[in-house]
């Protein structure tokens, strides 16, 4: 079995005593851990001692890297790898689990040295420290399954690219992009076809948009976004309905529906909010898929 299809990842937020009060799931669909509960409590007993450590290391440094606790998910005891970052009094915790290989990985991350980890300061950095560090970087940026890039990532890359693109006086448009029915899709022909299906779609996505100006994200799910640079409505148009003829040659049991937002290069100043058009994105793909749920509905009868 590939890793893409094992690894389960969630970022957990907790307050300063170690009680989860948020639980983002991002590409699972089975959460091992309940809001309100303490997360040591999920531990081995040595591993709360080190967790201990953990969370003492991302309030005095800004965040923690690379550390391999185990945790008991119905009554079986796994490995987990645990980066964090401190802020607002709040630990913001990403847990990996249950990819051997990945956790392995950064399980070295967590054997180095505080002056192999913060190689970028030293004036010979070491070889070893930089890979590892390198594939904690992709990790941190990438959907594992997909291998696009993240949420996470998102976050932080389109306020750079909003800003580059305001200086340029290049206009962005962004599509958000949802499954139909895929649920369904899944319960039919298994999750395996329901994530071979996800991959199809990436594919087709890739080989059809800009590798310069154009990113894909998974958001999470079924949720993806399209990021484009110096493109305008009409052309991000002819853009999807091109994905979704190709979408159409692999199933016709499901479909995407989305949300076009072009935003102008005026509208990315300093004052610039990218939720304000992500909403704007939302409402349109509720609208299409009302417009496709009608359709076909016509097209049964």
């Amino acid at each position: 079995m590939k890793q893409e299809y094992v690894i389960k990842e969630y970022t957990v937020i907790c307050n300063v005593t170690g009680k989860v009060e948020q639980i983002v799931n991002y590409n699972s669909r089975e959460i091992p851990i309940e809001i309100g509960s303490n997360f040591s409590l999920l531990l081995d007993k040595d591993s709360r001692t080190v967790f201990k450590n953990f969370l003492q290391s991302a309030r005095e440094h800004g965040y923690a890297l690379g550390y391999v606790l185990s945790i008991n998910i119905d009554n079986i005891i796994q490995p987990v790898c645990m980066n964090a970052f401190y802020r607002d009094q709040k630990f913001h915790i990403s847990v990996l689990i249950g990819c051997r290989g990945t956790l392995e990985t950064l399980y070295e991350i967590s054997r180095l040295s505080e002056k192999q980890v913060n190689f970028v300061k030293t004036a010979e950095p070491s070889k070893e420290a930089s890979t590892y560090v390198d594939m904690l970087e992709n990790w941190v940026m990438k959907d594992p399954l997909t291998n696009v890039f993240n949420h996470r990532y998102f976050n932080s890359f389109i306020y750079k690219e909003a800003a580059r693109a305001h200086q340029k006086q290049k206009r962005i448009t962004i599509i958000s992009i949802d499954f139909n029915k895929l649920n369904e899709y899944n319960k039919e022909f298994g999750f395996r076809k329901g994530d071979d299906l996800l991959l199809n779609f990436v594919a087709i996505t890739k080989n059809l948009i800009r590798a310069d100006k154009d990113h894909l994200f998974r958001l999470g799910g079924d949720e993806f976004l399209l990021q484009c640079t110096d493109m305008n409505q009409m052309k991000a148009y002819r853009l999807m309905e091109k994905i979704e003829d190709s979408l159409k040659l692999y199933t016709d049991y499901t479909s995407i529906s989305y949300g076009i937002v072009e935003i102008s290069p005026v509208d990315m100043g300093e004052e610039f909010d990218i939720n304000i058009y992500l909403e704007e994105a939302d409402r349109k793909i509720k609208q299409d898929k009302k417009t496709k749920k009608s359709y076909m509905l016509q097209y049964k009868i």
